[in-house]
Formats: C-alpha cells, sequence, structure tokens
C-alpha cells in the first residue's frame, strides 16, 4: 500500500500518534497443565467438566505398585552402594572413551584430507584437459571466422576456407557455415545443404552469445557429437552467419579417461542437463547416456566440492568440479581403497570403543531399572490422568451441543410466533415490543452458538476449510453489510479495496472481521470507521480503525477474555464479552496473528495477518473464478417467489415450533401437514397418499432421525419430493451428508424471513428441474 493510504488511515484517528507498541496476542486455549508429578487439573476455562475425578485418577494412579513404605525404605537402603560404584566407573570409564573416541576421529579426518586431496589433484588435471582442448577448437574457429572469405559469405570461398580449416582440427568428422535463416552456406563433406536452425547453439547465437557448445547425435556420423559454434560478424560487427565444428566424443574420452588414480579411481565428464560425454573403458561412445538418476549427478547439482555416496552397493567418495564451459567432471574413487591405511587403525579404535561403551551400558543399565519403575509408575499416572481429562472434555463437548440443541427448540419457536403476531398487531407501541423481544431472542440465539463455537474450538472438533481466495468480494460484503448499519449510527464507514490472494478460510476470516467491525461501529460514538490492507512480510494485514474511546494498555489482553466488556458508555445491551473471544480461538486455530493498538480518547485499530499467496498460485485462483450467476440461477434464489397454494409437510417433534410454523406457512397461503415423529407421518401418508410440494424435516425425532424416514414417505408418495431440513444440529458432518442428497439445510433457530427464502428456494429449484 502507499504511504498515502496509510496517512489517511492515521489521520482517520484524528491527531494520534501511534507511539504504542503493537501487541500481539496468543489465543489462550484449554489446556491441562500438571502441579505435580501425579497431579493435573484443568484451566478455570472450562465451561463444564469435573476437575475433581482426574484429581483423584492422578492421586490413585500415583501410588500404583508400591510395595508399602518398609519395602521402600528396604529398596532405598540396598541401592546406596551400587549407584556408589556406578558413579566411580562413569567418573574413570568416561574420560577414556571420549579420548579414544577423539584419536579416532582424529585419524579418519587425516585420511579423508589426504584422499581430497589427491581426488582433487586428479579432477584438477582432468579439468584443465577438458577446458584447453574446447579452447583449443574455439580459438581456431574464431579465427577462422574473422577472415575475410568466411565474412563473405559466398559459397565457393568459405568452401576454400573450410578446407584449409579441416587441416587444423584433423578430428572434426564435418566443418559447416549456416547463414541466419539456418541454411547451410558450405560444408566439409560436400553433402547437400541441412537446416540448422533448430540447434540450441543456433538460439544461442542469435542472442549474441560470442559461442555455443552442445552435445547432440550427429546428423552426419549418427553417433554422440560435439557441436561448437562460433559467430561470423560483417566488418560492421552485424551478425552474418555461424561456423560449426562436429567432432566425435573420442577425442574428449581421451583427455579426460586416460589417467587412472589407483585400482578403483578413474574420472568422467557430463553435461549440465546428466548426458555422459565421456567415460573410462569406452573409447567412443555410441549413444547419449542419461546419468540424471546417478548420485553423482544429483551431488554436482549442489555445487562444486567433495562428496560422500553409495553407487552399486559400494561407497565412493568423488571431487566434483565444473569447466569452463559448464560441462561436469566426476574424479571418483571406492571409499575402501581411498581410506585403507584408516581401515586398520579404526578397527581397533573401533574395539576399545565398543568395550568401553559395553562396560558403561552395563553399569547404565543398573541405574536405569531402578528409575525406569519409577517413571513407567509416574507415566501411567499421567496417562490416565490425561484420558480422564480427554474423556471430561469430550463430554463437556456433547452436553453443550446437546443443550444448546435444546435451547434453541423453543427460541426458533419464539422468533416464528413472534412474526405471526407482528402481521395480526397494527398498534406502533405493540409492534415496537414484539422488535424488542425478537432482538432479545436474537442476541440469545447469538449467544449460545458462540458457546458452541467456543466450546468446539476448545476440543478441536471445529472443522476448518482453508483455500486460496480473493480478498476484495469478502470485504465488499462486509462493506455493503456493515455500512448500512455504521449510517444509522451517523458513523461514516470505508473499505478500501484490495485485490490480494490469501490463503484462509474464507468463513472463519469473515467472523473475526465482522466481530472487528461490529465492535467498531458499536464504540464508535462520531467520525469514521475504516478498513484496509497492507503487506507485513509474507502476509496480509487486515485493520479495522475506529475512534471510539480507546482502550487503556492494561486492559488489551481482558477484552479478548469471556464475557468482558469494557466501561465505555454504551447501553448495557450492547453485546455479551463473547465476539473477541472467539476472534482470538478463531485466530489460534487458523494460525493467524492478531493483535491492536489503542489511543485513549482517539481510537484503536485491531489487524489480523493472514498467508498471502504467491504470484503464480494467485493466477490459478484468478483464471479459476467463478462466473456471474445466469438468470435462472437468480431466479431460483429469488425468496420473493408465490406461495400461495404449496401444499408443504412438517414433520418436527416439539409442539411449540410445529405451531408456530404451522401460523406462518398458513399466513404464507399454504396447505400444511404436520407430524410429530416419523410414524405419526407414514399413517398420515398411508391416508393420503398425495405427494406435498416440499418436506420440512426436523433432523432429531423421537424414534429416529429425520432423514431415515425420507426412503419410506417417497415410496408411499409415490414421488421424490425436495427436502428442507430445518435443525439446531451443528455438526459438519450431518450438514455434508444431508446436502450430498441433494436437500437443503437450515440451522435453528431461523427467522422467518430466512425460512420464506429457504422454502422459496426449494420450491423453485424442484420446478426449474422438472
Amino acid at each position: 500500500m502507499s504511504s498515502g493510504f496509510w496517512g489517511r488511515l492515521l489521520r482517520c484517528n484524528s491527531r494520534g500518534e501511534p507511539g504504542t507498541a503493537t501487541r500481539v496476542f496468543r489465543p489462550r486455549y484449554l489446556a491441562t497443565e500438571q502441579t505435580g508429578p501425579g497431579a493435573s487439573k484443568i484451566d478455570s476455562m472450562t465451561l463444564l467438566g469435573s476437575k475433581s475425578t482426574i484429581d483423584r485418577a492422578a492421586v490413585s494412579g500415583a501410588g500404583e505398585g508400591g510395595g508399602g513404605p518398609r519395602r521402600g525404605l528396604w529398596r532405598l537402603g540396598a541401592g546406596i552402594f551400587p549407584r556408589l560404584l556406578i558413579a566411580l566407573l562413569l567418573v574413570a570409564l568416561l574420560p577414556l572413551t571420549a579420548f579414544w573416541q577423539l584419536e579416532r576421529q582424529r585419524m579418519i579426518n587425516n585420511g579423508e584430507v589426504e584422499a581430497r586431496q589427491r581426488l582433487q589433484l586428479f579432477a584438477d588435471r582432468a579439468v584443465q584437459q577438458v577446458d584447453d582442448w574446447i579452447r583449443l577448437n574455439l580459438s581456431v574457429l574464431q579465427l577462422a571466422a574473422g577472415e575475410a572469405s568466411m565474412r563473405s559469405m559466398n559459397a565457393r570461398l568459405q568452401q576454400r576456407a573450410i578446407k584449409s580449416l579441416s587441416a587444423q582440427l584433423p578430428w572434426a568428422y564435418l566443418i559447416h557455415t549456416v547463414n541466419l535463416t539456418g541454411w547451410n552456406v558450405a560444408r566439409s563433406d560436400g553433402r547437400r545443404p541441412n537446416w540448422y536452425g533448430d540447434r540450441e547453439y543456433f538460439r544461442e547465437l542469435l542472442v549474441g552469445r560470442p559461442y555455443g557448445v552442445e552435445i547432440q547425435i550427429g546428423r552426419t556420423s549418427h553417433l554422440p557429437a560435439l557441436l561448437l559454434a562460433v559467430p561470423i560478424k560483417a566488418p560492421g560487427g552485424k551478425l552474418e552467419g555461424m561456423l560449426i565444428e562436429a567432432a566425435t566424443l573420442d577425442h574428449v574420452t581421451q583427455a579426460v579417461t586416460s589417467a587412472r588414480l589407483g585400482r578403483t579411481g578413474h574420472a568422467f565428464l557430463m553435461t549440465n542437463r546428466g548426458l555422459l560425454i565421456a567415460d573410462r573403458g569406452v573409447a567412443m561412445l555410441s549413444r547419449l547416456r542419461n546419468f540424471r538418476s546417478r548420485p553423482a549427478y544429483a551431488a554436482a547439482q549442489r555445487g562444486d566440492g567433495f562428496y560422500h555416496y553409495r553407487f552399486r552397493g559400494s561407497a565412493r567418495i568423488a571431487q566434483i568440479r565444473h569447466t569452463d564451459f559448464g560441462w561436469i567432471v566426476v574424479a571418483q574413487q571406492q571409499q575402501a581403497e581411498s581410506m585403507a591405511a584408516v581401515s586398520q587403525a579404526n578397527r581397533y579404535a573401533w574395539l576399545l570403543l565398543g568395550l568401553t561403551t559395553l562396560a558403561v551400558t552395563g553399569i547404565s543399565a543398573l541405574v536405569a531399572r531402578g528409575f525406569a519403575r519409577r517413571i513407567a509408575r509416574s507415566t501411567r499416572a499421567l496417562e490416565a490422568a490425561r484420558a480422564e481429562a480427554e474423556q471430561a472434555n469430550r463430554s463437556k463437548t456433547s452436553f453443550v451441543a446437546a443443550a444448546v440443541h435444546d435451547l434453541m427448540q423453543p427460541l426458533n419457536a419464539a422468533r416464528m410466533f413472534v412474526d405471526a403476531a407482528r402481521a395480526r398487531l397494527t398498534s406502533p407501541a405493540d409492534r415496537e415490543v414484539l422488535s424488542g423481544i425478537d432482538s432479545a431472542l436474537e442476541a440469545e440465539d447469538e449467544i449460545l452458538s458462540t458457546l458452541l463455537d467456543i466450546s468446539r474450538l476448545e476440543s478441536g472438533t471445529f472443522e476448518v476449510h482453508e483455500r486460496d481466495f480473493e480478498l476484495h468480494t469478502l470485504l465488499e460484503t462486509l462493506g455493503r453489510e456493515f455500512g448500512i448499519i455504521a449510517s444509522a449510527r451517523g458513523i461514516r464507514l470505508r473499505v478500501m479495496r484490495c485485490g490480494a490472494v490469501i490463503h484462509s478460510d474464507e468463513a472463519l476470516l469473515r467472523r473475526i472481521l465482522q466481530n472487528y467491525l461490529s465492535n467498531a461501529v458499536r464504540y464508535s460514538r462520531r467520525g469514521r470507521v475504516l478498513m484496509g490492507c497492507r503487506r507485513a512480510g509474507g502476509s496480509l494485514r487486515i485493520e479495522v480503525w475506529d475512534s471510539g474511546p480507546g482502550i487503556a494498555p492494561e486492559h488489551h489482553r481482558r477484552i479478548f477474555l469471556e464475557f468482558q466488556r469494557l466501561d465505555s458508555g454504551q447501553p448495557a445491551g450492547g453485546g455479551a464479552g463473547l465476539g473477541l473471544a472467539i476472534v482470538e480461538r478463531v485466530a489460534k486455530r487458523l494460525g493467524h496473528r492478531i493483535g491492536l493498538r489503542s489511543w485513549r480518547g482517539l481510537g484503536s485499530v485491531f489487524f489480523v495477518e493472514v498467508p498471502l499467496v504467491k504470484a503464480a498460485a494467485r493466477g490459478k485462483v484468478l483464471a479459476s473464478r467463478d462466473p456471474q450467476p445466469s438468470r435462472a440461477q437468480a431466479r431460483m434464489h429469488d425468496d420473493s417467489m408465490p406461495l400461495r397454494g404449496r401444499r408443504i409437510w412438517s414433520v418436527e417433534d416439539d409442539p411449540r415450533v410445529r405451531e408456530s410454523l404451522q401460523g406462518l406457512l398458513t399466513g404464507w397461503g399454504c396447505e400444511v401437514v404436520l407430524a410429530s415423529s416419523g410414524e405419526e407421518a407414514l399413517r398420515v401418508a398411508a391416508e393420503d397418499a398425495q405427494a406435498p410440494d416440499l418436506l420440512l424435516l426436523d433432523y432429531r425425532l423421537p424414534d429416529g432421525t429425520g432423514p431415515e424416514w425420507v426412503p419410506e414417505l417417497f415410496r408411499m408418495w409415490g414421488a421424490e419430493v425436495p427436502v428442507l431440513v430445518v435443525s439446531a444440529e451443528r455438526d459438519p458432518a450431518v450438514r455434508q451428508k444431508i446436502q450430498a442428497n441433494g436437500w437443503g439445510f437450515l440451522a435453528k433457530p431461523a427467522s422467518p424471513s430466512k425460512l420464506r427464502a429457504a422454502v422459496a428456494h426449494m420450491l423453485t429449484r424442484s420446478a426449474s428441474r422438472v
């Protein structure tokens, strides 16, 4: 981001100067902390659970396997003498062992230094021979290319010059020239012209390289060949053509493999792409062998130097060097031969080291036996305590989920009753009372959902779906949602556009930013709220600036705890104090860094850092961007479609929810059939087999789950109808299973507007499939 943008960010906080260092909060998680060798406790943040059972298990396990105080004292007395003896032996043997180990290592190091020096000299000679031979060919070609007959690009004159040049390069089986189109001008073998524009050296000289070297299968020799090319330039320096020499690789082979190092030491030559140029015992290569799978090639990719590796079952040492022309010279020798002088002394050192180690091991076993028994007892106690703590945590999460499910049932019914009553009341005062009730129910819904999410985050069952996505869509959506709320409070909300692609869970990141924006709008009495982004190394920092009262430094940690609200002059209904607690846990689950800065009386800035996607991956995300929805799809999501005359079944066990559903659906002009269980639904279907337009289904019923009864209902109706599951079940696996069947899912408590939109969507989608 530009400095101007951040200047605007600072100006939105009046005259405040950010002089306070950024404070980063690492979310506190539910944890088990040890207070002694046999005790454990759960953090006081645990919502539900029994610490006493865990403590009792830890205490009872600590004494397991004990034989009473008398037996313990006898063991303690019997162990004093052997332990003193062990201490004396350790003091005597350990220095001796360390001395022989250091001496052995010194001998090995000296042997390696000598082996390196021998291999380095051997490799240097091979590299020098290769470079000298290539330079000889290159210099002869460059001198010939500068002659007037070559520069003329006349076939007759060049043919005469090539004949003279062949005497200077007797090992070349072909010398020829090509023009800038790649076709021969003159050839030493007198054959018809050929096209060489596909050669790598041809392209290199066209872009201005002073020469080109390539290893290929020769078109004339049909054998691996060295191709060396130099440019032919006009007197003014303009490129006119090229002079190329082709020679078989036997000359390079002789230069590299003529020397030996001991019995197994030899050298071989590869191109930088791993193609074999020269090897021992091969006078002339008949094909280009691929050496990229050899350990020597893998070592060469790390650079020149001395390497150890194994090849064909034997250990090798190698000195690897790159020639001036980019080829790889490998001088290698079997390690057994290179370090034969060290092996004998090394065996004696290993023998002494083994005896010393055996003695120390025997002594240590005596010590370990006593300690192992104690450690085993403590470990069993801690494992039992940990298992009980995990079980208590799982029980707590299951209990919270079940409790929230049961609490949301009457809340769902209450909100539907409120909406049904609003249509019957005409008095503004009565409508205002109903609006207050609806707001209170919505706040209660938010608190219950947040408590359930906190429990799932602490237990580790909260699923995360991270992916790469564009950030600007999320920011624009949040800007539209909170812009209306901010305008109603007389606050100007500004969201800076950001085209970055990030890696995160879009839904969870949205929740973090929603909490930041909600607090910023709630606590800003005047001025502006600004949301923008800037880079922070390899991450993107998303910041929300407000013009609220600010937060004192001593409260920076406190506001991220549950049910913590600072005295900011806001009305009591401003929130339950759970928003930032969720932010902290979600950020911890995603691995995102969060924090804040604040200035008293001027405002605050809350931020979250998310990973940026690299340029290559960003292109894939942009290329796979979803197209704009078609008009038909837009109509499918239109919740204003008429519902009058539709026949809707509802299978719901809660009588209050059934009654409220009947009032709502009847008010929308629908024909409603109600059932309290799966068995009752089958009985009603047996009496009236007319298939409905839509089936509203609760997930948990007294006689099983709702989806279990759907196949039988379909069979009795003789048709498959759209199914909308309306449930307080929050398990993501349940929702995925429902959606996999092609059914809709609506979470309780659902507002009447959401229910109407979902019903209209399912009916419209069903109509579009007909």
